[in-house]
């Protein structure tokens, strides 16, 4: 399905216009997979209450038995990358940082 959404994407971005029921289909295909997906990580989930774990272990243990390693890391770094730019944006210090250090120190000063 990945392909046919960036053919999709590519020809909006470029002005075509595509048909009104291949946007409908495109858009009820991923709705089915969100649903999907909804629908394991809850039985997942389930499962694991079920097995004796509190909500929020049954909810780590059903996130980490669907989403791979890496997309989980992204995902984590992103959310740290708003939260940064949120302080910024607010002009309020992360707590822990001492005068002198750098928001990104690979890149020098």
């Amino acid at each position: 399905m990945l392909p046919a959404e960036s053919a999709l994407v590519v020809c909006v971005a470029a002005g075509a216009r595509p048909p009104g029921w291949a946007l409908a289909l495109a858009e009820a295909v991923v709705l089915g997979v969100l649903l999907l997906e909804a629908r394991v990580l809850y039985s997942l989930y389930a499962a694991s209450r079920s097995r004796g774990a509190g909500p929020g272990e049954a909810r780590r243990e059903a996130v980490r038995a669907v989403v791979p390693v890496p997309v989980r890391r992204l995902v984590f770094h992103e959310l740290r990358a708003f939260a940064a730019l949120g302080r910024w944006a607010l002009r309020r210090p992360p707590h822990g940082v001492r005068p002198g250090d750098h928001a990104a120190p690979y890149t020098g000063p």
